[in-house]
């Protein structure tokens, strides 16, 4: 087990949770989940896998604060942070301990990661690729209200690529959603 903490943001994940947290749970020592307030089966999927806390606030269109609000709760140095669509294989997975022994080594606070993005089942434009921070150490902080990212002292990039997965009816949603939030920045 690594020393790192998952750290996921929920709201009506109930079709996709249970896949994200399966995908890196034998990889990380503690679970924090802030619940968006759902109501659906969120919260009993998110029981299933014994977090150390569920965590219900209110998103109000800052994500950033949000995140780094969740720090709070964290007890390891590390954390991954997680969305409910997304799948970390179990190859990008073993490689945590080499990248925070690397880290140690060469003072790195945060790994960037490739992402892909799969609606139904269709990987999108292989060459729209994007690069997600991901694994960062508790030094580092959010920015950004909509599509935020971490900012720390020492970033590296490495080659290691997770799934983005969803389906169209997901991706709607989400875009109905963004276009709320981005009316109040």
């Amino acid at each position: 087990m690594n020393p790192i903490t998952l750290c996921m943001i929920v709201k009506n994940e109930s079709q996709c949770l249970e896949r994200a947290i399966s995908s890196v749970r034998d990889y990380v020592s503690e679970i924090v989940i802030c619940d968006n307030y759902s109501n659906d089966d969120t919260i009993q999927i998110a029981e299933i896998f014994n977090p150390k806390i569920i965590i219900q606030r209110q998103l109000e269109g800052d994500y950033a604060q949000l995140r780094n609000y969740l720090w709070e709760y964290v007890s390891y140095d590390w954390t991954l942070w997680v969305d409910a669509d997304e799948i970390f294989d179990r190859t990008v997975c073993e490689w945590f301990p080499y990248l925070l022994e690397y880290a140690k080594q060469h003072e790195i606070d945060h790994y960037s990661f490739i992402r892909r993005t799969y609606i139904n089942e269709q990987l999108q434009n292989p060459m729209n690729i994007d690069i997600q921070r991901r694994l960062c150490k508790k030094n580092c902080r959010w920015v950004g209200s909509l599509h935020e990212y971490i900012v720390g002292k020492n970033g590296m990039q490495t080659a290691l690529v997770f799934d983005h997965v969803k389906t169209l009816s997901m991706q709607e949603n989400d875009n109905k959603n963004y276009g709320k939030w981005q009316k109040v920045d």
